[in-house]
């Protein structure tokens, strides 16, 4: 008895080993998508004529070609329509549409009998000279910087949020009759090539971390046509010179030259690490002790450049600090005079015109008329 089933243990397993190889061997492998293939990008939808409806992409490299699909109502899925050999065929239009209705295309590259995965859905309709209602022509972030060739540029410091939406602008089609005709719909897709640095949501509101780099915003209307941003992310707590200041005061030479790091490195921790509402002052006690650190994460990274000025600076300093700010103040004997050194990772000093050293820092000096210095 045992040994029977143990035959039949093991007959059934040989059973379904058989019928797994004969699926893989009979399975259509093109249905297989193959992570390793260039997904589609850039993929627009435009109106070619009153009864056909044109997509274009970026072509990919070392692929076949490529499938298009269109979404099937009834099917409730999207179906391959066309296959496309070449890479370089990129442009393809599809004929015979109803005019003002909408659809909805999705592409794919393939290589052999493997595909890539489905690019994103961009949704279009053809119309005639006389609609009222057309795809996306253009979308429009209202930056102001412009490089030479039109592109929008932004920069924006670490650990900072700058809400987008506001400034966009999508038009419709001015192919037809009435210029002002309304696009189809105003939502727009948001996307970060390098979240890690820089991520947006779909409000249109970027939000970066702590390090530096480049990288791309886009804002995508239905059919595809986008708006970008190419976004530089800075650390405003070290500048590389400091543009605005013309070296006319030895104490804030000195500060700025021998305690240079010890600076950048408090002013990079309290933007990084400051928290809202938690606000002080450090200072030396009359053991020279530093004293007034706040309890935040890894706080004990600057001790050493807190430290080296407070003990070390040839006149009394007092540092104050809080979210994204910290101040450097020079005091001269006990009489009222001093000098201070201001970083703001949010404001850009622009509105102190006589005391700015660099974007994001400026000072302020008071010499009372008592005082010789």
């Amino acid at each position: 008895m045992k040994n029977n089933h143990l035959f039949q243990r093991r007959l059934l397993y040989t059973i379904i080993c058989f019928a797994a190889a004969i699926l893989c061997l009979y399975c259509p492998q093109e249905t297989h998508a193959a992570n390793n293939l260039p997904v589609p990008d850039r993929l627009i939808a435009t109106k070619k004529t009153e009864t056909s409806i044109r997509l274009k992409w970026k072509a990919c490299e070392k692929v076949d070609g490529y499938y298009i699909y269109r979404y099937n109502k009834k099917k409730g899925k999207y179906i391959k329509i066309k296959k496309l050999e070449g890479a370089k065929r990129h442009i393809w239009v599809d004929k015979n549409r109803k005019p003002n209705k909408l659809y909805r295309y999705k592409v794919a590259s393939y290589k052999k009998k493997k595909k890539s995965k489905k690019s994103y859905e961009v949704s279009a309709m053809s119309y005639g000279r006389d609609a009222r209602t057309v795809n996306a022509g253009y979308v429009d972030i209202g930056i102001e910087d412009q490089d030479e060739k039109g592109n929008y540029r932004l920069e924006i410091g670490i650990c900072d949020r700058e809400e987008l939406e506001e400034y966009t602008d999508v038009g419709g089609d001015v192919s037809v009759k009435y210029y002002a005709a309304d696009a189809i719909s105003d939502k727009l897709i948001w996307n970060s090539s390098d979240p890690s640095l820089a991520s947006v949501d779909q409000t249109g509101t970027i939000t970066t971390y702590e390090k530096e780099g480049k990288c791309e915003i886009t804002a995508r209307a239905h059919n595809g046509v986008t708006g970008r941003i190419y976004l530089t992310v800075v650390n405003y707590a070290r500048p590389k010179s400091f543009p605005y200041y013309e070296g006319t005061f030895p104490d804030v030479n000195r500060m700025l030259t021998e305690y240079r790091e010890n600076l950048f490195n408090i002013a990079t921790y309290f933007t990084i690490k400051g928290k809202e509402g938690v606000d002080g002052r450090l200072e030396l006690d009359e053991e020279e002790n530093v004293i007034g650190y706040p309890d935040l994460e890894n706080i004990e990274s600057i001790y050493g450049d807190v430290e080296n000025i407070l003990k070390n600076y040839p006149a009394v300093v007092e540092i104050s600090y809080g979210k994204g700010r910290s101040s450097f103040e020079i005091i001269y004997g006990g009489n009222g005079g001093w000098t201070r050194i201001d970083y703001r990772a949010y404001d850009d000093m622009s509105n102190y015109p006589l005391g700015r050293i660099a974007p994001h820092w400026a000072m302020t000096k008071f010499i009372p008329e008592n005082i010789q210095h």
